[in-house]
């Protein structure tokens, strides 16, 4: 007898009057759909919540139970979504739902574990609200347990100004992750600085995983037998180590480290593949490395590493902390093409989009305010909160102590009650009233309908125009770029 289960690569989270429905990873796809998210009718929601990995009978029989309709219906629902190849649109109640790849499968031995289900209750709403809107609660928390490092790396986009271990009591970030729990929050990612400095790490990291968390680890640090071992019993999911180059005079200049390194992380890496533990290699393109001998050097040594799942390879960026210095760090993008070309004929897995070389299209100005009005959704404000080592919470790592977007303390505060907050409400819907005259968004007619959902990035507004000048439009804003009579004739 076949079993049934709802593909553990997404989750279904209660949002208030409708049911998210989503990749479960932010960071990782494999057996899911990359990037999927959309809301669903709470009805819907309860038949793919009782495929549990039960037998397909019995999940078919208690979603028909609960919904008092005929099992047939039921089944008649789920047949399409049983290991389609594609994502399936359905039109139910008059409202058009899309479904993603492989949404249920079916299966016949012990592949999968039985799926913890929501409980009903929190599925059920007296009135519905399918409309777009912001999270009724966080939905993906990430905690940075540190800002020092092991290493003191040229690109480095963080505010380095601050040295700051976690002063945040273990027992308190334990109530942080259960709280997390019971609203159904998506993931508890955690980073530093450097998350192998942090003295509780194997403590964080065992209470994620009793919580069904898999955070995305990512470390510089050169770890030991016995440190990957606790890596392994604890059951971490993967791990991404930064590895920018093996040039020795090279990994030195981008790293500051010392002449030892190489071959300890060289070690690592090793040891990670005996210990069949996935492994993400991540390089970052810069001045230092910008050239086909130091990539070539990151691929002869891994390409015969079984355990590699991916590598990631980004060009370095600017950040509001080192915009004065990215000149002297920044990559030569007359060379990135020949970066491209040596990595993408390769047998191996890379995403190379990072250095992709860019097509430069003259677009028109209707064409930039189409892209503009479809741009992709900020999380800030919206889903995500960002907690930092003293306990104070924003919405954006790149925000840190930022006055005008810190939004609570999780020492004096529950999560909810910082997501609930007149300050939150606030940033995520400012009244154009508030807005400074320098700005063109104080005088916008499109302000309400560019800000009502979408919103803008405070984060490239200030490495634009400065911290101090968040309140500026968004850099892709187009009408930034027209003359006043474009401004007039096209509508955001």
């Amino acid at each position: 007898m076949k079993k049934i289960i709802l593909n553990p690569a997404y989750i279904l989270k209660p949002d208030d009057g409708r049911v998210l429905f989503m990749d479960k990873e932010s960071v990782r796809s494999e057996e899911g759909d990359e990037g999927y998210s959309a809301f669903i009718h709470p009805i819907i929601a309860v038949v793919l919540n009782s495929m549990d990995g039960s037998y397909i009978q019995d999940c078919i029989k208690e979603a028909s139970d609960i919904l008092n309709v005929e099992t047939d219906i039921v089944y008649n629902f789920i047949e399409n979504l049983i290991g389609n190849k594609e994502r399936y649109s359905l039109n139910y109640d008059g409202i058009s739902y899309v479904f993603p790849k492989n949404t249920l499968i079916l299966f016949d031995n012990d592949k999968y574990n039985k799926r913890e289900k929501i409980d009903v209750e929190k599925l059920i709403y007296e009135k519905l609200d399918l409309r777009i809107k912001r999270h009724f609660t966080p939905t993906d928390i990430t905690l940075m347990v540190n800002t020092i490092c092991a290493t003191d790396c040229i690109y480095c986009y963080a505010d380095r100004r601050v040295k700051m271990n976690c002063k945040i009591p273990f027992e308190r970030i334990k109530e942080l992750i259960h709280e997390s729990k019971q609203f159904n929050a998506r993931s508890f990612n955690i980073l530093g600085g450097e998350l192998f400095l942090y003295k509780q790490w194997r403590e964080l990291l065992s209470e994620l995983n009793k919580n069904n968390y898999s955070p995305y680890i990512s470390t510089k640090v050169a770890l030991t037998d016995k440190e990957i071992l606790d890596l392994k019993n604890i059951g971490i999911h993967d791990i991404q180590i930064s590895l920018d180059t093996l040039v020795p005079s090279h990994m030195k200049d981008i790293l500051k480290t010392k002449d030892s390194y190489l071959e300890k992380i060289k070690h690592s890496l090793i040891l990670f593949e005996q210990y069949n533990i996935p492994v993400i290699i991540h390089t970052i393109v810069n001045s230092k490395n910008d050239n086909v001998e130091d990539i070539k050097s990151v691929y002869e040594f891994i390409k015969n590493l079984k355990n590699i799942k991916l590598w990631r390879i980004d060009l370095a960026e600017s950040s509001l902390y080192h915009q004065n210095s990215f000149e002297n760090f920044k990559a030569d993008y007359s060379k990135i093409e020949q970066l491209y070309n040596f990595v993408k004929e390769k047998n191996f897995p890379i995403n190379y989009d990072g250095i992709a070389p860019i097509k430069k299209e003259e677009l028109t100005f209707k064409e930039r305010f189409d892209n503009f009005k479809n741009r992709s959704m900020c999380s800030a404000h919206y889903s995500h909160l960002f907690i930092m080592p003293d306990g104070k919470v924003t919405s954006c790592e790149e925000f840190y102590w930022h006055p005008n977007f810190l939004l609570g303390d999780v020492i004096k505060n529950s999560l909810l009650e910082i997501w609930n907050s007149e300050k939150i409400s606030y940033l995520y819907n400012i009244p154009q009233k508030d807005i400074p005259i320098d700005s063109l968004c104080s005088s916008c007619s499109d302000y309400e309908q560019c800000r009502s959902l979408r919103q803008v990035c405070y984060r490239d507004i200030m490495k634009s125009h400065g911290k101090d000048k968040w309140y500026y439009p968004d850099v892709k804003c187009p009408k930034l770029h027209t003359n006043d009579e474009d401004r007039i004739r096209v509508r955001i």
